[in-house]
């Protein structure tokens, strides 16, 4: 009699133990496709990846005013545009000026 106790006992919480183990697999599958989401969300978000520069070094600038290209571009600093300090001399973002137009870009 003893032992049959023992037994249901020991049965009972083997199905309580089977139950809580099938609860935990559904919650690891339910996290797992939600993580699945969130990594295919953020692969789209991701910003597209540039190379060594930014630009590819055979790239040519060309106005888009006047279509223009060469010498007749030329770079100067945008003075408006501060990107850092070197201790207290600024650094400035680049801009490219048509000589032809006057276009900057």
């Amino acid at each position: 009699m003893e032992l049959n106790n023992l037994l249901l006992q020991k049965d009972t919480k083997a199905q309580e133990l089977t139950e809580q183990l099938g609860n935990k697999e559904k919650l690891i599958n339910a996290q797992t496709a939600h993580l699945e989401e969130v990594e295919s969300e953020l692969g789209e978000l991701k910003p597209p990846e540039l190379g060594t520069g930014g630009f590819a070094s055979e790239e040519r600038t060309t106005c888009p005013m006047c279509g223009s290209t060469g010498n007749a571009i030329k770079q100067i600093e945008d003075k408006t545009k501060v990107l850092s300090y070197v201790g207290h001399i600024p650094m400035y973002a680049k801009k490219h000026v048509c000589k032809k137009c006057g276009y900057e870009f």
